[in-house]
């Protein structure tokens, strides 16, 4: 089969095209060391390119730019995938995280991202499993009012600060084990026949919720005698 490959000139050693097939010796000269090859349109139409996509050197005609179809569609694949983004920059909107409710810009093609990172995602899927878990515990309980609300919902409200002692619980400590950290707590305990529900639940400290146990608020203040 016959190919074009690049070539030494063995007179002025400069590079170029020839047609090498399985028959005969390939050419030793070039068209200007070789009178009798000058002008030859089969050897002016290629000329050594190198490929944009893969960068290998490759004989072809002076318009071609890439040495395969593989490495042109790719090439417009990777062109279509940049307009795209840059539309996608153009059109950027911030969304707030359902978590953390930080300000952040879902990356390309995951617009239907809800949180800002993994972190946040895997501490809403405990917090869910969790407010799951008390759900069912208050479903087991005849006669109590469920609701159905987020836990980040109630200490958004309480503005991140305990309703006991008032110390400010930073948003940034919560599923911490520090004594500031803010957690979840029902105003009459689950265990004393209270309800699941947005008006019962408030924000304290981890010290606090400690303390409290299933104690009422009212037993809180009486024991600590305030």
């Amino acid at each position: 089969m016959s190919e074009y490959r690049l070539l030494q000139c063995v007179d002025c050693a400069v590079g170029f095209s020839a047609l090498v097939g399985a028959r005969g010796a390939p050419r030793k000269r070039c068209t200007d060391c070789s009178p009798s090859q000058a002008g030859a349109p089969s050897q002016a139409m290629f000329m050594p390119q190198k490929c944009p996509v893969c960068t290998q050197e490759f004989i072809g005609r002076p318009h071609a730019k890439y040495c395969s179809n593989t490495c042109r569609v790719k090439a417009g694949n990777d062109a279509q995938r940049l307009a795209e983004l840059a539309l996608h920059r153009a059109a950027a909107v911030a969304r707030s995280c359902r978590w953390c409710a930080a300000k952040f810009c879902p990356l390309f093609g995951q617009s239907n991202v809800a949180y800002c990172s993994a972190e946040c995602g895997q501490h809403s899927k405990n917090d869910q499993r969790n407010q799951h878990r008390r759900w069912r515990k208050a479903k087991e309980t005849a006669g109590l009012k469920l609701g159905r609300f987020t836990a980040l919902s109630v200490l958004q409200r309480d503005r991140w600060h305990c309703r006991f002692c008032e110390i400010e619980t930073p948003e940034a400590l919560r599923g911490t084990h520090e004594h500031n950290a803010p957690e979840l707590d029902h105003v009459v305990p689950l265990a004393r026949g209270g309800e699941h529900s947005y008006e019962n639940t408030q924000c304290l400290c981890r010290a606090c919720n400690g303390f409290k146990s299933n104690r009422t608020m009212d037993e809180l203040e009486q024991v600590l005698g305030v």
